[in-house]
């Protein structure tokens, strides 16, 4: 009976929009018995099917109602939808939590990092097909946006994975771990030792390598200037990074960006660069 309901409310919201659910249906009572189909019965018995079919209609309502988001996040479904990615028992139910997660995080990322969904989204990601890799990106980059300083702990946990995803072949999947080192430094522009800690050498490497031209084609301007300014937040916050990014040549690929072509050989022109880029 529960199978059948739970197959009818979700092809029901699946058809449905603001205009034929507004003023006509009350999403919390929805909302607590969805959450807790989700999780264990009385007797720790789980059913895969009921979980996944709760999940596709807590889904399926944010879609079809738009402010029914937040009635789902203080319904609790944040922690639910959270574990089931932590801890992943069946992976058509983890691929709906990450859908379900991604939704949520438009509207409220921060609810999503106090869970741990920063982790949760990039912990396996890569025993996801590519399809299902984007949307777990972008939810985590969602999720980077305007970082609390409590948070280090687990944005400092998540960059050796970020610094995997760099390394991808999928432009979206690039393009959105991108934002998340962007963010991630934005936030914490202001707070160099925590700023050292979280960006290591290899990951200005790979930014350099990002932004090299002619080295790849992965990512587009927008993302290109948000690294640019990275470089910037980095430089002025760390004089020990900027060490680093100047062993890096650095200023040879700031020249190369700066006229289309490879940087001058030879020590006065290299002294002259590192001078004015400094200046």
């Amino acid at each position: 009976m529960q199978l059948i309901a739970l197959q009818d409310l979700s092809d029901l919201l699946l058809v449905s929009n603001e205009d034929n659910l507004s003023g006509q249906f009350s999403p919390d009572p929805f909302v607590k018995e969805l959450v807790a189909l989700m999780q264990p019965n009385e007797f720790g018995e789980e059913n895969p099917e009921i979980m996944l079919l709760a999940c596709r209609c807590l889904a399926n309502l944010m879609e079809a109602l738009r402010g029914s988001v937040a009635n789902v996040v203080y319904g609790g479904a944040v922690p639910v939808l959270c574990q089931k990615l932590l801890d992943i028992q069946f992976i058509d139910l983890a691929e709906q939590a990450l859908s379900t997660l991604h939704k949520i995080s438009v509207d409220f990322p921060a609810s999503i990092v106090r869970e741990g969904g920063l982790t949760a989204c990039l912990t396996y990601l890569a025993f996801f097909p590519t399809s299902t890799q984007r949307p777990a990106v972008t939810t985590a980059a969602n999720c980077c946006r305007n970082l609390p300083s409590d948070s280090f702990p687990v944005v400092r946990d998540v960059m050796p994975t970020l610094l995997n995803v760099l390394s991808s072949n999928d432009q979206k999947v690039v393009e959105q771990a991108c934002l998340c080192v962007s963010r991630i430094v934005e936030s914490f522009k202001h707070r160099p030792e925590k700023l050292e800690q979280l960006i290591e050498p290899a990951m200005l490497r790979a930014i350099l390598r990002l932004l090299l031209p002619g080295a790849t084609n992965l990512i587009g301007p927008d993302i290109h200037t948000q690294f640019l300014r990275v470089l910037g937040y980095v430089a002025r916050a760390s004089p020990r990074l900027s060490a680093e990014l100047l062993k890096m040549d650095v200023v040879d690929t700031l020249y190369q960006i700066l006229t289309g072509v490879s940087a001058p050989r030879g020590e006065d022109n290299k002294v002259d660069n590192v001078v004015t880029m400094q200046a």
